[in-house]
């Protein structure tokens, strides 16, 4: 007589099946928004002041200021507002201020002096943001 083989019960391949599908496809929602949150597009420039700072401690003759907006790359999602603070207009590089405390819409800002200390920022909301000079340097 000829041993009984036993067979896998089909219930044991569906459930190892179901649990390598429900593995698989965490794994790749994970990848995707890992993936999204690391790759980020360049940011979008809401608001461009460009103040005078001639007869302040800074060199040079004026710094730009404004608000940019960082998305993630695959799915445009919001990663936060900052303030730039610098001298080349693209705000592409320079001194960057993270404002993204929970606000729906960007701030808005309502004017930019330069004084002694650094550049005062006043948003409509009635706060403000001072940047010191070490900051404000124009120099890769």
């Amino acid at each position: 007589m000829q041993p009984v083989k036993k067979r896998a019960r089909p219930n044991a391949r569906l459930v190892l099946g179901l649990a390598m599908g429900l593995f698989l496809g965490v794994f790749a929602t994970l990848t995707v928004l890992f993936i999204d949150v690391d790759v980020l597009t360049s940011p979008r420039n809401i608001q461009m002041l460009v103040v005078p700072t001639t007869g302040t401690a800074l060199e040079g003759d004026r710094r730009i200021i404004g608000i940019v907006e960082e998305r993630s790359g695959l799915f445009r999602r919001h990663q936060g507002y900052y303030v730039y603070a610098g001298c080349e207009e693209d705000m592409g590089y320079g001194h960057f201020v993270d404002l993204d405390f929970g606000i729906p819409s960007p701030p808005v800002i309502k004017d930019a002096v330069a004084e002694s200390g650094g550049i005062r920022v006043r948003f409509d909301s009635g706060h403000e943001l001072v940047i010191p000079p070490k900051s404000l340097n124009c120099w890769r």
